[in-house]
């Protein structure tokens, strides 16, 4: 639970119950930590409950599976605690490229999605035995820069690692369906006390406001 860590732009952390819900975040741009629960739940569409096992580390960046463009790679890893899955540890993270027609990945002539770079589907690429070597070099040999690219991977699966360690000391103490009657209640205190307090600033009414930007 890092920011800026390995050879990452950014790095970005949350943590979610099991159904996709927020536990906890990191500090960061709402546009990168607002997707992860839509990330999650349409993680779970796509990949078999049974296919969830404690020290899966799952990699993904398709747009349709939680939005950004495709060097936002997100690795998911469901926290077990007792036998049962307790929550999951995200982490997004933007390479500094994913493959594509140009180097960097920001093509704006691009005429479809492929030549933005490599879409990646859910795929698990850390066991409790390790990393998948065969699925880690399928992913390294289609982007750039690919020792820089592995040091991504390895610190995207350390920090949902980290994650996992910081939240089982309570995790332990409450049995999953407990933690669920827990965290829903809190839901609405912590909203009150988060954006929907912000609001109460303003004043109803009507405002104009205008900018301009400037040619470099």
């Amino acid at each position: 639970m890092v920011d800026d860590i390995g050879c990452m732009a950014g790095e970005v952390w949350k943590i979610l119950d099991t159904k996709g819900e927020m536990i906890a975040q990191g500090r960061d741009i709402p546009m990168h930590l607002g997707v992860m629960c839509f990330t999650v739940k349409e993680f779970l569409q796509r990949v078999a409950a049974n296919a969830l096992a404690p020290g899966g580390v799952w990699f993904l960046n398709l747009p349709e599976i939680g939005g950004n463009h495709l060097p936002d790679v997100k690795a998911i890893r469901p926290i077990f605690a007792g036998g049962e899955l307790f929550a999951f540890a995200v982490s997004l993270a933007h390479w500094a490229d994913i493959g594509g027609a140009v180097p960097g990945s920001y093509f704006a002539s691009a005429t479809d999605i492929w030549q933005e770079g490599l879409r990646i589907s859910p795929i698990r690429l850390f066991t409790s035995e390790g990393p998948d070597r065969e699925k880690l070099e399928f992913v390294l040999s289609n982007v750039r820069g690919a020792p820089e690219r592995k040091g991504d991977i390895h610190a995207q699966m350390a920090a949902t690692l980290a994650a996992e360690r910081a939240s089982l000391p309570w995790a332990r103490s409450l049995r999953r369906a407990v933690a669920d009657k827990e965290f829903a209640p809190a839901m609405p205190e912590a909203e009150a006390h988060g954006l929907s307090s912000q609001w109460r600033v303003f004043v109803e009414g009507q405002r104009d406001i205008s900018n301009k930007l400037r040619r470099p």
